[in-house]
């Protein structure tokens, strides 16, 4: 009986792609997600993953061998709690892959001032509807970083300032 599950796999710097065709050669389901983004230099990629640095398997990890991951160039390892991988729900993986694919590009640009420390919720790209903490403002005007917290952990997550909202809520629990 196969016990087929969701990973995440930590890769190196700009490794995602070859961590996938990998995956892809040894006929195992990856799901990288990207997006469309348009570089200042034109001949920078056009698409960069959605998830820097992480992609996910569908993989019976017993079957595979947990040794054959160590050999995969490109990658560090699977995303693992006390040296234990963490599997990660079907339906979460179903919920996220909606929300990517259903991802618009915002049409409007407006930008709000946002304090460090301040509530803000995410109102488009694939966290649509999350709450977050506003970190700061990053090079150029259009990008912040915000704290999220999503499966379980505090991540930092860089959006477009187009994508928050103020709310008037209070602080989420990171």
């Amino acid at each position: 009986m196969t016990s087929l599950r969701w990973y995440s796999v930590f890769c190196k710097p700009r490794r995602e792609v070859q961590v996938a065709s990998h995956f892809d050669r040894l006929s195992v389901e990856v799901y990288l997600p990207l997006m469309r983004v348009k570089p200042v230099n034109p001949r920078s990629a056009h698409e960069r993953p959605f998830f820097p640095r992480y992609l996910f398997i569908h993989a019976d990890l017993e079957a595979m061998g947990f040794n054959a991951l160590n050999f995969v160039p490109g990658a560090v390892g699977l995303v693992s709690m006390g040296g234990i991988p963490v599997s990660i729900e079907d339906a979460l993986m179903d919920e996220l892959r909606e929300r990517i694919r259903s991802y618009r590009p915002p049409t409007n640009k407006p930008q709000a001032p946002f304090e460090q420390g301040e509530v803000v919720r995410i109102v488009e790209g694939p966290f649509a509807g999350y709450e977050a903490i506003f970190d700061q403002r990053l090079s150029g005007d259009e990008r912040a970083q915000v704290l999220l917290k999503w499966m379980g952990h505090q991540r930092n997550l860089k959006v477009k300032m187009s994508d928050l909202r103020k709310t008037n809520g209070t602080r989420p629990s990171i």
